[in-house]
């Protein structure tokens, strides 16, 4: 963990020497996985798609992950912003890239975690969670613009003992089989799901809790959707 590794492919082909001699390796034009700070494991500088295993981003201290140009990472799990007095901070940029999570996605859990899914991005996972204990700062998800999603095939909690923040902007959306805001988080304030623009979305296939002993609160404006059972 630590230290800090980036890669940018800015051509089609890599050209690499070997002891086997001249090898080319395809990439997408201008793929992009970049890996700076306190994050497990650290990016290899090779590998896209990226399959990490459990996926840490701020563990004790400030790491960061910048996925774009059609890059894609897969894990078992992704934890943003574990330990206290951590920050982690994801992004996942444009069309065609991609964070695939085979479990949970936890934005917060003892420190600050930031999740930015934009310009066409997505991340998928079984459930995802935002600000997961108590500490001293909101975590935030924010998905912006058309065809940014993030996709929850079971629960999505916003604020489970901490505070914890969704902005759906832009046309982006985000999906989930049963969504939560403010679960025993009164001792902070209040957490928060915003909706709004023209085609921004939060589908619950099933229900929908707001303030579930402790603060929620949902604002939907400027022709924002929600939808539960």
């Amino acid at each position: 963990a630590g230290g800090f590794v980036a890669v940018r492919v800015i051509a089609r082909y890599l050209l690499c020497v070997s002891c086997l001699g001249l090898c080319l390796i395809s990439f997408p034009a201008n793929a992009s996985i970049v890996s700076s700070g306190d994050i497990d494991p650290v990016y290899n500088g090779l590998d896209d798609p990226w399959d990490t295993g459990i996926l840490g981003v701020g563990i004790t201290g400030l790491g960061e992950l910048t996925v774009s140009g059609g890059s894609l990472v897969t894990s078992s799990s992704g934890l943003i912003g574990i330990n206290y007095s951590s920050t982690g901070t994801v992004r996942i940029e444009d069309a065609t890239s991609g964070w695939t999570v085979y479990s949970v996605v936890e934005v917060g859990i003892r420190g600050e975690g930031n999740l930015h899914i934009i310009s066409g991005a997505n991340v998928s996972g079984r459930s995802g969670v935002i600000g997961r204990h108590v500490g001293d700062f909101d975590s935030r998800v924010c998905v912006s613009g058309a065809g940014s999603s993030w996709t929850n095939l079971n629960t999505l909690t916003v604020g489970y003992g901490n505070d914890g923040l969704l902005h759906i902007l832009d046309g982006g959306s985000v999906t989930s089989f049963w969504g939560t805001v403010g679960v025993y988080n009164s001792e902070r304030g209040s957490s928060e799901v915003t909706v709004s623009g023209v085609g921004s979305s939060w589908i619950n296939t099933d229900q929908l809790t707001i303030a579930k002993f402790g603060d929620g609160s949902l604002r939907v404006s400027d022709g924002g959707f929600v939808s539960s059972r």
